[in-house]
């Protein structure tokens, strides 16, 4: 059976964060911008990157 989504956040709360989403959220705190002036974000599956005068992908998010 697929598990619910639900399910799935509890997995991740038990389990605690990902090292790396850890150090995200503290960099995030202590002011760290790493999208600069962007104010949009997409899936980099769904972007129309012709249509974006400037991006940056960071992971599977194309910043605009």
């Amino acid at each position: 059976a697929v598990p619910t989504v639900m399910a799935r956040y509890s997995d991740n709360l038990h389990n605690g964060p990902l090292p790396l989403a850890q150090q995200a959220a503290n960099e995030a705190l202590a002011g760290v911008n790493n999208i600069g002036g962007y104010t949009c974000f997409i899936n980099v599956k769904y972007a129309n990157y012709a249509s974006y005068g400037s991006y940056t992908i960071i992971g599977n998010h194309c910043f605009h």
